[in-house]
């Protein structure tokens, strides 16, 4: 598969979706994840935009709302998932769970699919 890849600063466009569903970015999740396939289907279903939100973890956490968007229209209905999720699979976005894990998306990301 061809793909076309622009990295600028801390945006990264991608024409095709190879790289958000590469099984080395999601393998971490496959055994703590029941709904880990049909995460990755979607996730090759189209484009990806990588972006670097820089601040702090939890603030992004909080304004992207719970991963589940039925959660999030009750406990924080005005968040990303709340307004735009369908279900925990099309959920709208994707954010990093754990903060040590920021480093290495943003390498995966950032650093390796530019190369």
């Amino acid at each position: 598969m061809l793909c076309s890849l622009i990295c600028t600063s801390r945006v990264l466009v991608s024409t095709c979706c190879c790289c958000c569903c590469c099984p080395g970015n999601w393998e971490i999740v496959q055994g703590c994840c029941t709904e880990y396939s049909q995460m990755v289907t979607e996730l090759c279903s189209g484009p990806c935009l990588a972006i670097e939100i820089v601040g702090e973890h939890k603030d992004f956490r909080n304004f992207v709302g719970p991963a589940d968007p039925e959660i999030a229209k009750h406990l924080r209905p005005k968040t990303v998932r709340a307004r735009f999720g369908q279900d925990k699979i099309f959920n709208s976005v994707h954010c990093t769970d754990l903060p040590e894990d920021v480093g290495l998306e943003i390498e995966y990301f950032f650093r390796i699919l530019s190369q």
